[in-house]
């Protein structure tokens, strides 16, 4: 992966929680794995880094629905736009969030 332009740096600690909210981002643990999307949901005005996260699916806390975190797709109950993207990097210890969506 290239190196991203205007990225927000986080150090190891901060991303073992499943959700964490990063400006106006959520970071999502899946497995291992993470993946960033906008944490204001495209239905109504809500922080889905105060949502539920099972599996790859973010259920938002307004509500219910739910987008896979994976792709931002909206996957399901009241929601129909899909979540933008952001790159995200991990390199030891510091993970990389782009600020720019995809």
């Amino acid at each position: 992966m290239p190196s991203l332009p205007s990225a927000k740096r986080l150090g190891h600690s901060h991303w073992m929680a499943d959700i964490l909210k990063l400006d106006a981002r959520a970071l999502c643990n899946v497995g291992g794995e993470l993946y960033a999307v906008d944490d204001v949901c495209t239905h109504a005005w809500a922080s889905l880094s105060e949502g539920v996260l099972v599996g790859a699916q973010l259920e938002c806390p307004l509500h219910g629905g739910c987008f896979d975190v994976r792709t931002g797709a909206a996957d399901g109950g009241i929601v129909t736009e899909d979540l933008r993207r952001f790159a995200v990097r991990v390199d030891g210890a510091e993970v990389s969030v782009s600020l720019s969506g995809d």
